[in-house]
């Protein structure tokens, strides 16, 4: 692929009119947020997500041995899990206020939005008790009193808030140098002697350095010996459990925050490509949804646009604002396999616009610089460039 020089930019009134005409109809359009529960059925697949998750809880278990967590999401999700596979039991979105706080206690389930406390039944996600933060008994506001909260980022690192376990407190570390989770004595710091090590390096690679770890402890009742769960909040908004050295499972949360789609015929099959927030592409089977190939972009790039060329390539265009310049990445469809890679100068008022659709692809796009009248060619290789005819287009603002 290569990049035509700038071009200065023509103004045509006539073409405006038309072209707001486009935007408006296209402002009208409604998105696409998610799937309600009496739409299940209706629809050959769905997927259930809770998105990135904020703070977590590990539950005490239920009277059928079953054990669980509660989390609260930036999605403002409240939700329960299933500890051992990660399956949702149960989940509710809730409006207005952010949810700023979760605590458990005497299994019961609290959360804080600004000054409301909600008491919920964890088993079935119905509200026991809602109250204003002046209402609480003083046993009630001793849940809410301390909220140092340490568990986050402290001087680079990220730790989860320290676990009592067997008279002794223990912390996680992450260690990104080495791509692992360390659990040591909450007295030795981040470089004492581990009690367990989680080595994660394919972990780590796949979906970003880790955003939050939450600790959780045990005892074995066969050999009496200790053991811990690590759960982590990874730097493509995925959320995994780890126990015994072992990824117990994996959640792809990313999903729950969709930026753009494309569909594409590749192979003989109809695949959907899903850019989410997180930075994340995702490329799943339209028949059930399954996920055919993943690529996580530097968490520093953000997600200009993606096309499909004419050749089944797809073109995914980045930005990286402190390095001022945009960067073309081109993937195999079918495989996710990257073909080619490229950068260039990034102005941050500039636009894309996507040349020629031709069936289900383009021959290329335009970076378009409104302010300084500039446009630079994005073609996928020499005989895609030659195709573009500029001689005759038109670029402008519309004023509102």
């Amino acid at each position: 692929f290569f990049f035509q020089p700038r071009r200065r930019l023509g103004r045509r009134l006539a073409m405006g009119r038309a072209f707001a005409l486009v935007v408006l109809a296209c402002a009208l359009v409604p998105a696409a947020q998610g799937l309600y529960p009496e739409q299940a059925g209706r629809y050959d697949w769905h997927v259930e997500n809770v998105g990135r998750v904020k703070e977590a809880v590990f539950l005490p278990k239920w009277e059928d041995g079953k054990r669980t967590i509660a989390v609260t999401t930036f999605e403002n999700v409240l939700a329960v899990m299933n500890l051992r596979t990660g399956a949702i039991l149960w989940r509710k979105l809730l409006a207005d206020a952010n949810l700023d706080q979760l605590r458990s206690d005497a299994g019961q389930l609290f959360t804080a939005q600004g000054t409301t406390i909600s008491c919920w039944d964890m088993k079935h996600g119905s509200v026991v008790w809602e109250k204003e933060q002046s209402e609480l008994t003083e046993e009630e506001s001793a849940l809410f009193k301390n909220d140092s909260n340490d568990q986050g980022r402290t001087d680079g690192e990220v730790r989860s808030e320290a676990y009592e376990l067997e008279g002794n407190r223990y912390v996680a570390y992450v260690d990104r140098n080495k791509g692992a989770v360390n659990v040591v004595s909450e007295g030795d710091g981040p470089k004492g002697k581990p009690a367990q090590t989680f080595e994660l390096a394919s972990l780590f690679s796949e979906h970003g350095s880790p955003q939050k770890v939450f600790l959780s402890g045990y005892v074995s009742k066969q050999q009496g010996s200790i053991g811990f769960r690590v759960l982590l909040v990874g730097g493509d908004s995925s959320l995994s459990l780890l126990q015994q050295g072992e990824v117990v499972w994996l959640r792809e949360e990313a999903l729950a925050s969709i930026k753009s789609t494309l569909t594409v015929e590749s192979s003989g099959k109809t695949k959907i490509l899903a850019m989410t927030s997180a930075g994340k592409l995702f490329a799943m089977d339209s028949e059930d949804g399954s996920i055919l190939w993943t690529k996580y972009f530097a968490a520093e790039d953000s997600f200009l646009d993606m096309w499909v060329y004419k050749t089944a390539t797809l073109a995914v265009l980045m930005k990286n604002s402190e390095r001022k310049e945009s960067m073309l990445f081109l993937f195999e469809v079918g495989n996710g396999n990257i073909v080619g890679t490229n950068t260039m100068p990034f102005t941050s008022g500039a636009s894309v616009v996507k040349l020629h659709p031709s069936g289900s692809g383009y021959n290329g796009a335009l970076l378009v610089n409104y302010e300084d009248q500039q446009a630079q060619v994005v073609a996928e290789n020499d005989a895609a460039l030659a195709d573009v005819n500029l001689d005759s287009t038109y670029f402008y603002n519309v004023d509102n």
